[in-house]
């Protein structure tokens, strides 16, 4: 990751194509630069959003043990649409 050059963009996605292992949807580490979706997930804005919000280190918006809970903004459920 040290070799990309901050100089060209704030953050980056990086897009995993179809076929990678498990059901994850994507990760973002807290207060860094890259962002990292699989497949058709890198296309919706929810999870784009909720994403760079780690990224902006935005934690989950859920309480207790149900920390993707609170649907009310994008840092809890992430939504496979994009037409609200």
């Amino acid at each position: 990751w040290n070799s990309i050059d901050t100089a060209v963009a704030d953050y980056v996605m990086i897009c995993i194509p179809e076929g990678s292992n498990g059901g994850w949807i994507g990760y973002a580490w807290p207060n860094y630069w890259v962002s990292v979706y699989n497949d058709k997930w890198c296309l919706y804005p929810s999870i784009q959003m909720h994403e760079l919000g780690h990224n902006l280190n935005l934690a989950h918006s859920g309480q207790g043990t149900n920390s993707y809970g609170d649907q009310s903004g994008m840092m809890g459920y992430s939504y496979g649409y994009d037409d609200w």
